[in-house]
């Protein structure tokens, strides 16, 4: 999805994950959040530019049937992270994940 979306798309997700997230192990693990998430997106033929917070809501999964809230909260901190840059970077508009506080249910 990163990739289709374009050179600027990819720096600043490269940017995102190399110079914010300093710790290695949260930059995986937020890896695995936004690829699960992207996932979700390509399975149904959705690219950046539909990404809205409305979508955002209704495609966000969380990993298990009974997440654990900082689970919940990781995945949520590392879409918002990554939406924020590209806003930043002027890839998207608006950030899909910026309203959403807690777990949407599923």
């Amino acid at each position: 999805m990163i990739a289709a979306a374009g050179q600027r798309s990819r720096r600043c997700f490269i940017e995102c994950f190399t110079a914010i997230i300093r710790n290695k192990n949260t930059r995986l693990a937020y890896a695995r959040a936004v690829g699960q998430f992207f996932a979700c997106c390509e399975d149904r033929g959705l690219g950046l530019a539909e990404l809205g917070p409305v979508t955002f809501v209704r495609l966000y999964k969380v990993p298990s049937e009974k997440p654990i809230r900082p689970t919940v909260k990781q995945h949520l901190a590392a879409l918002r992270m990554l939406f924020d840059w590209l806003v930043v970077g002027q890839v998207l508009p608006v950030n899909p994940a910026a309203a959403v506080r807690g777990a949407p249910n599923m």
